[in-house]
C-alpha cells in the first residue's frame, strides 16, 4: 500500500461481478419457474427471466428481484 499498490486484483471488474450477480439471478429464477405449480407464477419469473437477459445496470437487477420477492409473499 505504501508503494502505490492496490491489491484490489482479487475483486475482479464491475463487469465480471455484474455477470456473476445476473448468473446468480438467472439460476434462481429458473428454479422458481421449474418448482412452481401455479401457470400464472410460471409465466411471471419466465418475464422476469426476459427482463433480467435485458438488464445492462445494478437497477434493473434490483427491479427484477424486488418483483420476485412481491410475488412469493404473495403465493
Amino acid at each position: 500500500m505504501e508503494q502505490g499498490q492496490t491489491y484490489s486484483k482479487h475483486l475482479g471488474s464491475l463487469n465480471k461481478q455484474f455477470g456473476a450477480v445476473k448468473g446468480y439471478l438467472e439460476k434462481a429464477l429458473m428454479h422458481l419457474i421449474k418448482k412452481s405449480k401455479n401457470e400464472n407464477n410460471k409465466e411471471f419469473f419466465n418475464g422476469l427471466l426476459i427482463e433480467l437477459e435485458k438488464s445492462t445496470n445494478t437497477n434493473n437487477l434490483m427491479i427484477v428481484v424486488d418483483l420476485a420477492f412481491d410475488k412469493l409473499k404473495k403465493s
